[in-house]
């Protein structure tokens, strides 16, 4: 940790960065040439374009997201209040994380599609609505729209479904995976459902 003064010190072996405050003039970039983590928990914009060895943002300021450069494939998003994607279409993030925040809407679903096409993994949380869980996941599991898609990480909200050694078989029958040749591996304990693809 640096003092609130030190404003030249080089952190090279530094992989990690968060920034809560104010951060003019400090010259993160430089004096932390090794980021590989950066968390920015600010309104300020920065330019991540700096940040050479940057690959996981990790931000509640959705005015980041425009910023993005292609080097960085891990992306978390920490926001209740909702998601706000501007039109840019984020190809290189592989890896997306969206916490505080519940889907009430399949829709949120087709935009997060959209808006990361080569998404390989997503680890979301869902309103406790078995309707919209189900058409959410019938949307994620559509091998058409995301080909690359394989891990899923979420809440479980189906009440009605009480034999979690069968999800397996609750997946098959109830969503697009029916449709899908692969096989795949799940796991249900009743709160969080994984999906291996």
């Amino acid at each position: 940790m640096l003092a609130e003064d030190d404003t030249t010190s080089i952190c090279p072996k530094a992989d990690s960065l968060t920034i809560v405050g104010p951060y003019h003039d400090m010259n993160l970039s430089t004096r932390f040439p090794n980021i590989h983590t950066l968390t920015v928990l600010t309104i300020e914009t920065l330019d991540l374009h700096k940040f050479r060895r940057l690959r996981h943002l990790i931000t509640d300021n959705m005015g980041l997201l425009p910023h993005l450069t292609p080097r960085i494939h891990t992306l978390t998003l920490i926001n209740k209040n909702g998601i706000y994607l501007s039109p840019i279409i984020y190809s290189y993030v592989h890896h997306l994380t969206i916490s505080k925040f519940f889907v009430n809407n399949p829709n949120t679903i087709t935009s997060i599609q959209r808006y990361f096409p080569n998404l390989h993994s997503l680890d979301i949380q869902f309103v406790s609505n078995p309707t919209i869980f189900r058409d959410s996941l019938d949307i994620l599991f559509d091998a058409r729209q995301w080909p690359d898609f394989k891990l899923l990480r979420t809440n479980w909200v189906d009440e009605d479904f009480y034999h979690y050694h069968l999800i397996k078989i609750w997946l098959s029958d109830n969503t697009e995976l029916k449709s899908r040749s692969d096989d795949f591996y799940a796991h249900c304990d009743g709160q969080s459902l994984t999906v291996w693809l």
